[in-house]
Parts: structure tokens; C-alpha cells; sequence
């Protein structure tokens, strides 16, 4: 479903959870890939996970399991 971090192997420089908010950010119309929000991994972190999970075919997964995630830390602020 999710793409896995194979063990052992060098520490994520970004958290995954960084990199699904931006894809999901990025992928908006009216977006640029090149522009991201500082608060975001640099954007060719996010394109190159972007473009992994397409190819992949788990790019629906990643966002069936983003959705919920997201609706309840909404409901929480």
C-alpha cells in the first residue's frame, strides 16, 4: 500500500508525514511544484516521492490514507 523505508539504511532527512501535507499541497491546481512553502521539503523531495507513488500506482493509497488523517486534525485546531 505505502511505500516502506527498507531497514537498515541512512535516517530520512524529512519525515514521511512532511512529504505526503506537500504532495497533497503541491497537487492542487494553482500550485507550484517549484514554489512550496517553506515549511515543506524542498520541492524535489516531494516530486521525486510524488512521482514513485504514481508510477507505483499507491499514489491513491497514500492519499486514502492522508484524507482521514487530515479531517480529524482539522476538527481538532
Amino acid at each position: 500500500m505505502l511505500p516502506l523505508i527498507k531497514e537498515p539504511g541512512r535516517i530520512p532527512k524529512h519525515p514521511f508525514r512532511d512529504i505526503v501535507d506537500a504532495i497533497s499541497y503541491l497537487d492542487r491546481p494553482g500550485c507550484s511544484w517549484r514554489q512550496p512553502p517553506v515549511d515543506f521539503p524542498p520541492w524535489q523531495t516531494a516530486y521525486g516521492w510524488f512521482k514513485r507513488c504514481k508510477e507505483r500506482g499507491s499514489l491513491l493509497s497514500v492519499y486514502l490514507y492522508v484524507a482521514p488523517l487530515q479531517q480529524v486534525r482539522a476538527t481538532t485546531l
